[in-house]
């Protein structure tokens, strides 16, 4: 997806137990944010719950200032579950705003 640099991405992340799919929550996550294939130092995503009874949780995040492809990963520290977002490739001039990924 093409975006504008500075881009906020809201990405739904759900928390499920993988071998009954019951939600799991509270729980954490250990995440980055990647530039271009390298993981981007300071960058960071922040999760809060968006559903206790589904175990919804929202991770936003933002790419960076330069032009190129940003991507996040997410490891839930209870399951191990790994998310990785869709590529979010940024352009002069281009995007929306707010960027609303679901499941």
């Amino acid at each position: 997806m093409k975006v504008s640099t500075g881009q906020t991405i809201n990405e739904v992340v759900a928390s499920l137990d993988p071998q009954n799919n019951n939600p799991i929550v509270p729980t954490t996550f250990t995440s980055s944010v990647y530039y271009n294939g390298v993981e981007l130092s300071g960058a960071s995503v922040i999760f809060t719950i968006l559903d206790t009874s589904k175990g919804l949780y929202n991770a936003a995040w933002t790419t960076g200032d330069q032009y190129g492809d940003y991507q996040m990963y997410a490891k839930n520290d209870n399951t191990n579950v790994v998310y990785i977002s869709d590529v979010f490739e940024t352009i002069p001039g281009g995007g929306l705003t707010t960027v609303y990924v679901g499941i």
